[in-house]
C-alpha cells in the first residue's frame, strides 16, 4: 500500500495532466457536435407547390407567401412570430418550400420572374429580388397579381403585423 501511496504522491502531476486533457477532449467534442437541423413546422401554412404559387398572382387579394427551405433554421424560429400574428389577425400564409423544387423547369423560371421588385441592400446595391432565391426566409406580399413587397430574413411581431395591414393581408382586424 505504501507503493501505491508513494507511485501517487510522486505522480500526481502528471495524472492531474491526463485528467484534464480527458476533460478538454470531452468538452470539445461536445461543444462542436452538430445538432440536428430544425425543421421548419408548417401545419398552419397553407403550403403550396410551384404550380400553386404561379396561381396566387392571378387575383388581386393580398396574400403572404414565405420562401424558405424546410430545414432553416431562421426560418423555424420565425414560425413563432408567424403563427401568433397570423392567428391574432386573422390571415393566412402560404409556403413555398425550395427544398425540392426542380430550379430547371419551366414553371420555376416563370415564378422566380414574377419576383421582380427592386430589392435595396445595405451596400447600396440594387437587384431584382429573385436575385436573391436562396437567401431564407423570403417574405413576399403579393397583391394585384403582381409582387408589391419584399424582405429577406426575419421580423418582429410589430413589423410583420404593420406591414401585414398596411398592404391588406390582415385587414388591420385583431381577434
Amino acid at each position: 500500500m505504501n507503493k501505491i501511496t508513494k507511485h501517487i504522491k510522486n505522480n500526481f502531476a502528471i495524472y492531474l495532466i491526463i485528467i484534464a486533457c480527458i476533460v478538454i477532449v470531452a468538452i470539445t467534442i461536445y461543444v462542436n457536435r452538430h445538432p440536428k437541423p430544425t425543421k421548419v413546422d408548417t401545419k398552419y401554412y397553407d403550403v403550396v407547390d410551384i404550380n400553386r404559387a404561379l396561381t396566387l398572382f392571378n387575383d388581386d387579394t393580398p396574400k403572404l407567401l414565405i420562401i424558405s427551405t424546410d430545414d432553416c433554421s431562421a426560418t423555424a424560429e420565425y414560425t413563432k412570430t408567424l403563427n401568433y400574428a397570423m392567428i391574432q389577425y386573422d390571415f393566412k400564409v402560404y409556403y413555398l418550400s425550395l427544398t425540392n423544387i426542380d430550379k430547371s423547369s419551366p414553371k420555376y423560371q416563370e415564378f422566380i420572374a414574377k419576383l421582380d421588385m427592386d430589392y435595396y441592400m445595405k451596400e447600396g446595391d440594387i437587384h431584382p429580388f429573385n436575385y436573391f432565391i436562396g437567401a431564407t426566409p423570403m417574405n413576399v406580399i403579393i397583391k394585384n397579381k403582381k409582387m408589391v413587397y419584399g424582405y429577406i430574413g426575419t421580423m418582429s411581431l410589430s413589423a410583420l403585423t404593420t406591414l401585414t395591414e398596411n398592404y391588406g393581408v390582415s385587414h388591420g382586424q385583431k381577434n
